[in-house]
């Protein structure tokens, strides 16, 4: 796993999408598939599936957290 603080900067800045209080734009979910390849070296792209995305921001929150103990 590879989190950056860019990674940790930006989830901090939007916590509504990261507790689930929040539709994420376009954009942010471009940004949230982007943080997940990068951290686990992988290649996801957004689909349209909600529970996908949700899997995808449960895994960038996972990999923080670890990374922060």
């Amino acid at each position: 796993m590879n989190v950056t603080q860019e990674h940790i900067d930006w989830v901090i800045a939007n916590p509504a999408i990261f507790r689930g209080n929040s539709r994420p734009s376009k954009d942010e979910k471009l940004y949230i598939y982007k943080i997940y390849n990068e951290i686990y070296n992988d290649s996801r792209k957004p689909n349209g599936c909600g529970a996908c995305l949700r899997t995808t921001v449960e895994g960038i929150s996972k990999a923080i957290e670890k990374h922060n103990k």
